[in-house]
C-alpha cells in the first residue's frame, strides 16, 4: 500500500498532543568495560558518563576518559550503557582533546552481539573540541549499549572523551487488532470502547505485516526504528510504550 509522508507529520502531531516526548536524549549511565585508563580519578572511564563537564573547552583537562601514558601509539575501546533501550537516530560524542580519533561506534543487539553502526577509514587529528555527530548506519533494533573505539596512533597523544549521548525513540502500540490471520494482509481493525471499526489507511513498512497463523503478529505498532510506520507485533511484546486510542 502506498506509504505517504503526510502520514509522519500526522504520526508526530498525534504524539505531541498525547505528551509523549518524540524525541529522547540519553547519557551514557555506567561503563562496562574499558582497555585502558590515564588513572582512577579525574581522567578515568567513568569520567565518560553523564552530561558534559569539559566541552566546549579544548586541552588535556581532567573530568575526561583518556588513556594510559605508555598506550598512546595504537586502538584503544571504551563500552557504555544507557539508562533505557532506544531506537537510536544519532549519536553525539563530545571530544576535547585530539578530537577525530574516534574510528568505530557499534551498537549491542539482542542477542549481545555488536553491530557496527560506523566505520571511519582512519583517524584525524583536530585541535579543537568538537560535537561529534556522525552519519550511523540504521538498524532495527532498540538499543542501550555502545562500544567506541578511538585510534590515538594518529595524535602519538592523549585523547580526550568528555561524554556520550544517544538521541532517538521508542515504539507504541496503537489499539490496531488484526482479527482474521487467514486473510493475506489481515483484516485490520480499530479497537476503541468495545467496539471495531475497518482501518481504511495503512502506512506499513517494507515487507510489513508479516504476521501467519503459525506465527501470529496480531496488534499494531507505531515503529520507531522504521519512520514511526505501522508494523504488526506480537501482542503484549515490550517495545516502550501505549497509545491507547487512534
Amino acid at each position: 500500500m502506498k506509504y505517504h509522508a503526510q502520514y509522519l507529520i500526522y504520526v508526530w502531531i498525534f504524539l505531541s498532543f498525547q505528551g509523549i516526548q518524540a524525541s529522547i536524549h540519553l547519557w551514557a549511565s555506567e561503563v562496562t568495560k574499558f582497555s585502558t585508563q590515564y588513572n582512577t580519578g579525574t581522567y578515568s572511564a567513568k569520567q565518560i558518563l553523564g552530561r558534559p563537564n569539559v566541552y566546549p573547552r579544548y586541552g588535556d583537562i581532567g573530568g575526561t576518559w583518556t588513556q594510559a601514558a605508555s598506550e598512546r601509539d595504537r586502538v584503544h575501546f571504551i563500552e557504555v550503557k544507557f539508562p533505557r533501550k532506544i531506537f537510536i537516530t544519532k549519536v553525539n560524542i563530545y571530544e576535547t582533546f585530539h578530537a577525530g580519533a574516534v574510528v568505530k561506534i557499534s551498537a549491542k543487539d539482542g542477542q549481545n552481539q555488536w553491530v557496527d553502526i560506523f566505520n571511519a577509514t582512519h583517524a584525524q587529528v583536530i585541535r579543537e573540541s568538537r560535537k561529534f555527530s556522525p552519519q550511523i548506519k540504521r538498524i532495527m533494533f532498540p538499543v542501550d549499549e555502545l562500544r567506541i573505539e578511538v585510534d590515538c596512533s594518529a595524535s602519538k597523544h592523549y585523547v580526550e572523551i568528555d561524554a556520550i549521548e544517544i538521541v532517538g525513540g521508542i515504539s507504541f502500540f496503537v489499539g490496531g487488532r488484526n482479527i482474521n490471520r487467514r486473510k493475506p494482509g489481515g483484516d485490520w481493525r480499530w479497537i476503541k470502547h468495545g467496539s471495531m471499526t475497518k482501518i481504511k489507511y495503512f502506512a506499513f513498512g517494507k515487507c510489513e505485516p508479516d504476521g501467519k497463523e503459525q506465527s501470529p503478529q496480531d496488534c499494531l505498532l507505531f515503529h520507531a526504528g522504521d519512520g514511526y510506520t505501522f508494523h504488526d507485533s506480537v501482542c503484549g511484546k515490550r517495545v516502550g510504550g501505549y497509545i491507547c486510542e487512534a
